[in-house]
């Protein structure tokens, strides 16, 4: 179906009509002098900017792109420091607007969107606007990311970074290692020794996790225009401009699509930010996150490898150790 025409777009700070579905219904109308016959306008530039053979449009995808933790100058970690006990060890966050202070962040606005470019080109054969984002997706801007110093400030004296690594601790603490290794499995505070590859894999189970969020709303539907469509469908195939007195060149084309693009997202993100809150309100969540096989395994590769390079007789008698080693 295609849609042409202009939208009244919703103020930047009006948020989306609540109902009691997962739809909502869009803010304004198509101005009908606006939609055009699908005739080309006479003294048109729409012929200079046909579409090329190639030209992949947009298919509605959204991704997230990673930050770290002192983005914009604010630093999370210390943040988390002042305001939470214990401190976060690591951060998965999505920037969403928020106006007040929390506990690992202050005011944030205007921070969850990149910026994206956009190519159009005009399908004179189909009579409409075509786009495309070069990198073939849209991106929601989130920290991912460890925070050292705040680890080190409690019982831990050393982090290790990699297997390499683990040759700074002496044969006769190996037992203690296995022990603080084993501690961080069950979402302890470790010990003197502290890994943090499985924070690094547990920010990763929230990115992944918030990733499928994504793309579950994005196949959500919301009223549009009188009809429900997906968010997906609504960020690729649903607007199709025609070339018109107020569409009739590159530049207002790329102008107008760009503006319907942005306040769609708004309303996806508005929804996003719904489900995503509902989330993280689940008391389950860290430790669910925490259980992952990616968390689990980190440490299990760690606590083996340890074993592995030791004599046997630095750890047979552990209670913490790897039972499934032999060793020397």
């Amino acid at each position: 179906m295609r849609i042409a025409g202009k939208i009244n777009y919703p103020i930047q700070q009006q948020k989306p009509l609540k109902e009691n579905t997962t739809a909502y219904c869009f803010i304004g109308e198509i101005e009908r002098d606006f939609m055009g016959d699908g005739n080309v306008v006479v003294g048109n530039e729409c012929g200079d900017s046909l579409c090329q053979p190639g030209f992949n449009e947009y298919k509605g995808v959204i991704g997230i792109r990673k930050v770290k933790q002192d983005y914009n100058n604010i630093n999370y970690c210390a943040f988390s420091s002042a305001h939470v006990y214990p401190p976060a060890a690591g951060i998965f966050k999505p920037l969403f607007d928020e106006e007040l202070p929390n506990s690992i962040s202050k005011k944030i606005k205007d921070q969850l969107l990149v910026d994206f470019n956009l190519e159009v080109c005009y399908k004179s054969n189909k009579v409409y606007w075509k786009y495309r984002i070069p990198e073939d997706s849209i991106f929601l801007r989130s920290i991912l990311d460890v925070c050292e110093d705040n680890i080190l400030d409690g019982s831990s004296e050393f982090i290790i970074h990699d297997l390499s690594e683990l040759s700074m601790i002496p044969n006769e603490e190996a037992c203690m290692a296995l022990k603080n290794f084993e501690d961080q499995r069950s979402y302890g505070s470790g010990g003197k020794y502290y890994l943090i590859a499985p924070v690094w894999a547990h920010e990763k189970v929230h990115k992944d996790d918030f990733q499928k969020l994504i793309n579950k709303v994005l196949n959500e539907k919301m009223k549009y225009l009188g009809n429900e469509y997906r968010y997906k469908d609504l960020l690729s195939n649903v607007f199709q401009p025609e070339c018109n007195e107020t569409i009739n060149n590159e530049a207002k084309a790329r102008f107008q699509i760009k503006k319907y693009l942005k306040s769609i997202l708004s309303y996806f993100i508005f929804k996003l930010n719904e489900q995503y809150k509902i989330a993280l309100a689940n008391e389950d969540n860290e430790t669910n996150t925490h259980k992952h096989i990616d968390v689990q395994w980190k440490i299990t590769e760690y606590k083996r490898a340890l074993q592995y390079d030791r004599l046997k007789k630095f750890w047979e008698d552990c209670p913490y150790k790897e039972k499934d080693i032999q060793g020397d």
